[in-house]
């Protein structure tokens, strides 16, 4: 599958920094889960069944509605 030209590609899901910032945002690990325990942005735990642990995963476009939402002296 091919993007246009007009459009960069980028992931429907990110997985969350295990340390430091994010590649995408720049954001950190515990500020991500301020957004998710918040409702602000959309996550989920992707495991095996059976498995205590998983991987947390959040959307990107709800990361990135939330920022433009938010920006500081720009318009929503």
């Amino acid at each position: 599958m091919t993007t246009p030209a007009n459009e960069t590609a980028r992931p429907e899901f990110i997985r969350l920094p295990t340390k430091g910032r994010d590649p995408f945002f720049g954001l950190t690990r515990s500020y991500f889960y301020q957004l998710i325990e918040r409702g602000q942005i959309e996550s989920f735990t992707l495991r095996q069944r059976g498995q205590k642990n998983g991987v947390r995963l959040v959307k990107y476009d709800s990361v990135r509605d939330y920022i433009l939402r938010h920006r500081e002296g720009g318009r929503p």
